[in-house]
C-alpha cells in the first residue's frame, strides 16, 4: 500500500487490455479481489486508503463481469466499505442469487468484522430495516 501497491492493484483490476498476461481474465480478476480482501481484512487504514482510491467502484465493475464471483466480490466490498456498502448494493439486486450472495456476505461480515465498522452501526440498522421491507415486498409479489 505504501509504495503505490493500491494503485497498481486497482489499475490491474480495471485494465481493459494490458500487454503480457491478461489481468482482465477471470482468474486474474478473482486473484485481485482476493488480494484486496487480504490487504483490508483487519486493517481499517488499508480499507480507507483503497476506498479513497475508488476501490468500491472498481469492485462493483469486477463483480459485474466475473460470473460466479458474487460472494467474493460482496465480501471484499464489505471489507473495504463496511456493511453499509453491501446493504446499499443489496437494494439493487434483481435476482434471488444476488440477494442470497449479498445476505450471506452481510451476515458473515457483521458476525466477523463488525467491530471494524462501529461508526456505521446506527446507519446500518436504519438501512437494514429499509432493506428488509424492500425484500419482503419483492418476495410477496
Amino acid at each position: 500500500m505504501e509504495q503505490s501497491g493500491g494503485e497498481a492493484l486497482l489499475k490491474a483490476l480495471s485494465a481493459s487490455s494490458p500487454p503480457g498476461p491478461n489481468p482482465t481474465s477471470p482468474k486474474w480478476r478473482q486473484a485481485g479481489i482476493w488480494l484486496m480482501t487480504n490487504l483490508v481484512t483487519g486493517n481499517p487504514n488499508a480499507a480507507s486508503t483503497l476506498r479513497s482510491m475508488g476501490a468500491l467502484d472498481c469492485l462493483v465493475k469486477c463483480g459485474q463481469v466475473l460470473p460466479g464471483s458474487g460472494f467474493d466480490t460482496m465480501w471484499t466490498l464489505g471489507q473495504v466499505g463496511g456493511p453499509l456498502t453491501i446493504l446499499r448494493l443489496l437494494e439493487r439486486c434483481q435476482n434471488k442469487e444476488g440477494l442470497s450472495v449479498s445476505l450471506k456476505a452481510l451476515s458473515r461480515l457483521t458476525w466477523e468484522s463488525l467491530e471494524d465498522f462501529q461508526d456505521q452501526l446506527p446507519e446500518v440498522l436504519k438501512e437494514l430495516t429499509k432493506t428488509i421491507r424492500l425484500i419482503d415486498e419483492r418476495l410477496s409479489k
